[in-house]
């Protein structure tokens, strides 16, 4: 009987040596980096037209490009026009606090305006190609996953996934109240006390988190500097 664990991470990942770039027939110069005011004008054009139940903010996008770890030369694709307008984006992002299992999360769309050009299957080839580098490059020998966070309000994103074998594996419920509706009194245990947060609540809430979740489906330590 064989006892011989899974296979390295380099080999299981399967990483390309190339990243398979949009083709210039989509009419789209791609180029490395975006100006997050751009950047974050395209995520909300993308996040109205498929009626998305948030909006992300400039702020939002711009913590995108914060991490020590990330190299956004490689990790962040942009798409241009021939009049220099963004109209494409991918981004690949790891967390470097994985221990059981390691992913890489794929971020990316296109203006409505763009769809149906196979634009949106190029980025995806990227993201997954660009992924698996980043399974690779990380060394780590456990499960390796592939992540997107898709809407059910953006059916044809799902399709566009679905078409290069991903799989939903979780569901996530958006709840919403009424502003108007009166606040309720809440009751604080005996033994807790609730205080405005201050900077030095930063790590041992950090610690107390990772402990909460440490038995929670999907999730993993997160670092300091995440």
């Amino acid at each position: 009987m064989s006892t011989a664990g899974p296979a390295p991470i380099a080999v299981r990942a399967a990483a390309p040596a190339e990243l398979p770039w949009p083709d210039a027939a989509l009419g789209l110069a791609c180029a490395r980096r975006a100006g997050r005011p751009d950047l974050a004008l395209l995520v909300v054009s993308i996040e109205a037209a498929d009626a998305q139940p948030f909006r992300t903010s400039f702020d939002e996008v711009a913590e995108w490009f914060d991490g020590g770890w990330k190299d956004h030369a490689l990790d962040t694709l942009a798409g241009f026009d021939s009049d220099g307008v963004l109209r494409a984006y991918a981004q690949v992002t790891t967390a470097q606090g994985d221990v059981r299992l390691v992913r890489a999360f794929l971020t990316g769309g296109a203006h409505p305006a763009w769809r149906g050009r196979g634009v949106g299957r190029a980025l995806v080839a990227w993201m997954e190609a660009r992924g698996r580098q980043l399974l690779v490059a990380s060394g780590k020998d456990v499960p390796g996953w592939l992540c997107a966070y898709l809407e059910d309000s953006a059916p044809a994103s799902k399709a566009l996934f679905a078409a290069a074998g991903f799989a939903p594996i979780r569901y996530n419920s958006e709840m919403r109240r009424p502003l108007t509706a009166p606040v309720p009194a809440l009751v604080v245990p005996d033994g807790l006390c609730v205080r405005p947060w201050t900077p030095d609540l930063d790590e041992p809430v950090r610690v107390a988190l990772n402990d909460a979740f440490a038995d929670h489906w999907g999730s993993e330590p997160r670092t300091p500097e995440t």
